[in-house]
């Protein structure tokens, strides 16, 4: 299960019955995750974007560095700098006010191999995600980086 929020450009697309995938980012990409933060694929501006300078562009993944490959089983893209990637069917969304609750079924997983240990699953020693604690980037160390918001 996931959150969406309804000003996400990821809301219009499961409303017009798009699938997802999740991405899931190591410590490296905290930069271009955060410069992702800053762009929308809508094609209108809220105020609250306005006013934190939220730029719209179609192609958020080019524009930050990121490169995208077909996914195997629905239509949204995987993101190759990604580690782990998973591609999920929509089953339901559930209305919750400002965001929508989105359960999925999981029907690919991708890990880089760098990641598995002996018995092919994740070995934790190995693996170093991308936190993201209430505006700071986080790893399983030390803090690497803050939001734009930070501190507002």
């Amino acid at each position: 299960m996931v959150i969406v929020s309804k000003g996400r450009k990821t809301y219009n697309n499961l409303l017009s019955g798009s699938d997802i995938v999740i991405n899931i980012p190591d410590y490296k990409l905290w930069e271009q995750v955060e410069a992702l933060g800053k762009l929308t694929g809508n094609d209108t501006l809220s105020e609250s974007q306005i006013k934190w300078g939220v730029q719209v562009c179609h192609d958020k993944f080019a524009k930050v560095g990121l490169h995208t490959e077909a996914s195997t089983d629905i239509t949204p893209p995987r993101v190759i700098e990604c580690p782990i990637q998973t591609e999920c069917k929509t089953v339901s969304t559930t209305d919750k006010g400002r965001f929508i609750l989105v359960e999925l079924d999981i029907i690919n997983v991708w890990v880089e191999s760098e990641l598995l240990g002996s018995n092919d699953a994740i070995d934790p020693s190995k693996w170093k995600p991308l936190i993201y604690n209430f505006r700071e980037y986080d790893t399983t160390g030390d803090a690497l980086g803050f939001n734009f918001k930070y501190g507002h």
